[in-house]
C-alpha cells in the first residue's frame, strides 16, 4: 500500500481535532493542557519530517541517467512530405531520395540504435533593461525565447552498409541539389549547386530525443520542428590503433517542444 501524502495526513488530523473539539463541548472528553497540546505538536512536526526526509531519500536513490535516451528520425514523415509538394521533381538520380526515404522502416530502427550520444536541448529568454520607469531601478523584461542553434548526434557506423554517414551525405546532397546525373557530376570544376526550397528538405517533426528511466515508465519527450544537418563532423583514420568509427551530425531546427510527460508525482514512491 502506498503511503498517504503530507496533504492527506494533514487533513486527517484537522478532522480528528474537530472532533476532539466537539467532544470536549459536548462534555464527552476532558479538554487537554496546554503543555499536553505542545507535546502532540511536537510529535507530530517530528514524524512528518522524518516522513519528507524518507521520500526525498527514496528520491535521491532513484536518479535519472543519461544513458537511458533513445533517438528517432521519422523519415516517412520527411518522404510523405516530399511526395505532396507541388515544387519537387522526385528523380532516380536523386540517391537519397529513391534509395534510402523509400526504405524509411528499415532506416528509422537502424538510425535509432546507432545513435550513441545525444543531448537534450536548452533555451534562452532574451530580455531589455528599462532603467527610466522608476527612479534607481533597472528592470528586465522579457522579449523573446531563444533556442539554441545546433544539436550533435553520434552515430556508430556499421561496415555492413555505413548508413549513418550515406543517409546524412545523401540528406546533404539533397539540400543543395546534387544529383548523380550522368550528363554532369559533381566532379566536374564547373558543376553548380541549385538549393531546394525549405519545405523540400526540412523535416517537419522528424527528429525526436526520448530520456526514460530503467524500467520505460517514466520519460520525457522533445519534438524538433523543421529539423535538418548542417554539418558532418570529420570522422579521422589512423593505422596506429584501431577504434570504432563514429560519425557525428549538427542539427539545427526552429524550436523544440515537449511532447509527453509522463513523470511521477513526488511522494508517489511505493515504500518497501
Amino acid at each position: 500500500m502506498s503511503p498517504k501524502s503530507p496533504a492527506e495526513i494533514e487533513e486527517i488530523r484537522a478532522d480528528m481535532r474537530a472532533r476532539r473539539e466537539s467532544y470536549v463541548e459536548q462534555g464527552k472528553i476532558k479538554p487537554r493542557s496546554e503543555v499536553e497540546q505542545a507535546e502532540e505538536e511536537r510529535k507530530r512536526k517530528k514524524s512528518r519530517f522524518k516522513r519528507n526526509v524518507s521520500q526525498i531519500k527514496s528520491e535521491l536513490l532513484a536518479p535519472a541517467l543519461n544513458s537511458k535516451f533513445m533517438v528517432e528520425f521519422d523519415i516517412g514523415s520527411i518522404s510523405e512530405k516530399l511526395d505532396n509538394s507541388w515544387s519537387f521533381n522526385a528523380r532516380s538520380d536523386d540517391w537519397w531520395w529513391s534509395t534510402i526515404l523509400k526504405a524509411n522502416n528499415l532506416y528509422n530502427e537502424k538510425l535509432s540504435i546507432s545513435c550513441s550520444d545525444a543531448a537534450l536541448p536548452g533555451s534562452s529568454l532574451m530580455t531589455m533593461e528599462l532603467t527610466d520607469d522608476h527612479h534607481g531601478v533597472t528592470e528586465k523584461h522579457v522579449h523573446r525565447r531563444q533556442y539554441d542553434q545546433s544539436m550533435d548526434f553520434t552515430f556508430y557506423v556499421s561496415s555492413n552498409d555505413y548508413l549513418p554517414i550515406l543517409f546524412f551525405e545523401g540528406w546533404m546532397d539533397h539540400i543543395v541539389g546534387q544529383t548523380n546525373n550522368t550528363v554532369i557530376t559533381p566532379t566536374y570544376s564547373n558543376y553548380f549547386y541549385r538549393m531546394k526550397f525549405p519545405e523540400e528538405y526540412k523535416s517537419a517533426q522528424g527528429l525526436k530525443v526520448t530520456a526514460f528511466d530503467k524500467e520505460g515508465v517514466n520519460l520525457i519527450e522533445y519534438t524538433f520542428v523543421d529539423s535538418f544537418p548542417t554539418a558532418i563532423t570529420s570522422m579521422p583514420l589512423s593505422y596506429s590503433s584501431s577504434d570504432l568509427l563514429k560519425c557525428t551530425v549538427s542539427m539545427s531546427y526552429l524550436r523544440y517542444v515537449i511532447t509527453k510527460r509522463q513523470l511521477q508525482s513526488f511522494g508517489d514512491n511505493k515504500e518497501d
